[in-house]
């Protein structure tokens, strides 16, 4: 896929929007743990811990029960907080990532959990660049699809298609709702982009976006795939499915 100078959110240039989110993720690596672990800035008090670990059992319940087998593909891994559940049941595994720094912390993970380093294949690429060059039993992504903006979601939707072999699947988990904690108030006038801030005061702006689930099950159902979305109480949502063909 080629990067696109179509107008964006905002009607700002979409490339440089994503190349801007990039280097957010790039700068954000050391500290984008803490997001999950609810730490520093995040940390919203032990109520709010609790819920959000249950809703995280909730989502890896499911993908354990999704039962991810044979070749997966994971995109954006970010850190890996996935990719050992991934892992422990898949043949193969190959994770893609724009960011060195993203994928050298996932290689840290991966080698802290004692996981087999034979069977994982580690891809630096931005997403938008690149092909596959072989095919897949399932597709994974964590906290991706809320930064694809609309004008980019069908061609990623595409490469998602390239990826899978026959009969694939798909499974991913997302935002429900901002939590309040990431951002410091969305630009006027663009329900897409949200202004990010790191720990040492440097702020970014990044395609981020929130899916009511039967409106992106529609939506995914217009280009031809059949997936089930649904909600935990409050945090996420998580989906799983494949091409309407397949079915």
């Amino acid at each position: 896929m080629q990067k696109s100078g179509r107008p964006g959110p905002a009607g700002r240039d979409t490339a440089a929007l994503l190349d801007e989110q990039m280097a957010y993720y790039r700068a954000r690596s050391p500290e984008y743990d803490q997001w999950w672990l609810r730490a520093g800035k995040y940390d919203r008090g032990p109520r709010f811990l609790r819920s959000w670990d249950e809703e995280t059992d909730q989502v890896r319940a499911a993908l354990d029960e999704f039962g991810l087998r044979g070749r997966i593909l994971e995109i954006a891994c970010g850190t890996g907080w996935w990719t050992p559940q991934l892992a422990a049941g898949a043949e193969q595994v190959t994770v893609i990532d724009a960011s060195s720094e993203m994928l050298a912390r996932c290689r840290a993970r991966m080698a802290a959990a004692g996981s087999d380093a034979a069977k994982l294949e580690y891809l630096q690429s931005d997403i938008w660049e690149w092909l596959p060059e072989r095919r897949f039993e399932a597709v994974f992504f964590g906290f991706w699809l809320s930064h694809v903006p609309e004008v980019r979601f069908d061609s990623f939707w595409e490469l998602v298609d390239g990826a899978l072999l026959p009969g694939g699947r798909v499974f991913f988990v997302d935002s429900a709702e901002s939590t309040g904690s990431s951002r410091i108030g969305d630009l006027a006038g663009t329900p897409e982009t949200e202004r990010r801030e790191l720990n040492d005061g440097r702020r970014f702006d990044v395609v981020k976006r929130y899916f009511e689930p039967g409106w992106l099950r529609q939506r995914l159902a217009g280009i031809g795939w059949d997936i089930q979305v649904q909600r935990t109480a409050r945090f996420f949502i998580f989906a799983q499915g494949g091409r309407i063909a397949d079915s």
